[in-house]
């Protein structure tokens, strides 16, 4: 008779990890980050009428929190900055 060699997969364990990951890789739109908080750095350079690595520079000098997010933009996904005051 074959021995147990390995121990048992955990499938509720794995089906979690499966959806976390799957949650924090997908597209969201501009408006649901907005509500967040968030603004995107072309909006903050438009905003402070200055080019975009400049609005970036102004916003680290600042402390405000920076992610790169995955957002759907006209159909299509994209990935781009956004940031946010801290509290």
């Amino acid at each position: 008779m074959r021995k147990k060699t390995g121990s048992s997969v955990d499938v509720a364990a794995i089906n979690s990890a499966w959806s976390d990951l799957f949650n924090q890789n997908k597209a969201r739109t501009i408006e649901e980050l907005r509500e967040e908080g968030w603004l995107s750095i072309p909006e903050i350079a438009s905003r402070l009428n200055k080019g975009r690595c400049a609005a970036k520079a102004t916003m680290d000098r600042l402390g405000a929190e920076h992610k790169n997010i995955y957002v759907l933009i006209d159909g299509i996904v994209r990935k781009v900055g956004f940031f946010r005051l801290k509290e």
